[in-house]
């Protein structure tokens, strides 16, 4: 007498369809890999992480790698389309091989980049590195020019505030320089001391006294032994008051 089977046995159809659906969904797991865009990504962080090493030839390495993903055919259409990614990651690099020149003519390249939510990030850092080139090398009005832009996509990027903060600051426009290291200090949620110091200083140059002495108060308590602040600040501060 033979055992029974008590177990579900799939009829023809039941197996073919099984065996469809496995089929697709191995084909959809393979196109997916092999999309573009995720193949790009991958490679992004790849050359990032190399680009991390304290090694000159994987940073080498990984500027030419950068280089290649974001070359084009020199059309406007291609161009448009460049990755901001590899933009970004060639820019870095040549950065830390002193070469800023061409670092600077790689940012310029997404000036003009489309903004979408998938660069997003990647753009904001190229403009951001581009700015801080032109700070260094005293061009304020291009520096300028490319914060508004970053505000215009982003209206709560806390380091463009602070730029646009720092060359108010250097043109002696204290109560502009004020006006946006206040807006840096509100979007990092007051928890920045660097940005906390810049805004007391300038409230300090504006005579905003009492605004000064707030922020002070603010950076020592989540910071106490912050640096100058007490001596430079604070103390000049209370001592203008009594007078």
């Amino acid at each position: 007498m033979g055992t029974e089977n008590n177990e579900h046995q799939l009829t023809v159809e039941e197996a073919n369809e099984a065996n469809e659906s496995y089929r697709a969904a191995d084909r959809f797991f393979h196109e997916l890999r092999h999309k573009s865009m995720l193949d790009r990504r991958y490679k992004l962080i790849e050359n990032f992480i190399l680009l991390a090493s304290p090694n000159r030839s994987n940073i080498q390495r990984a500027l030419n790698n950068f280089l290649e993903m974001s070359k084009t055919d020199g059309t406007q259409e291609s161009e448009a389309n460049v990755s901001a990614g590899a933009i970004l990651g060639s820019a870095r690099a040549m950065l830390m091989m002193k070469q800023t020149q061409k670092a600077k003519l790689q940012l310029k390249r997404v000036l003009t980049h489309a903004w979408s939510l998938e660069e997003a990030d990647y753009l904001q850092q190229c403009w951001l590195l581009l700015i801080d080139i032109y700070i260094n090398q005293g061009k304020n009005e291009q520096a300028s020019n490319v914060l508004r832009t970053v505000l215009q996509h982003n209206s709560s990027c806390s380091k463009a505030y602070e730029y646009m903060g720092f060359i108010c600051e250097k043109e002696q426009k204290y109560f502009d320089a004020a006006a946006n290291y206040e807006a840096a200090w509100n979007v990092c949620k007051r928890r920045n001391p660097g940005i906390g110091y810049k805004l007391a200083y300038n409230y300090f140059k504006c005579r905003r006294l009492i605004e000064c002495i707030e922020v002070c108060h603010a950076v020592l308590k989540r910071y106490p032994t912050y640096p100058k602040i007490k001596k430079e600040i604070l103390d000049k501060a209370r001592a203008n008051i009594r007078m």
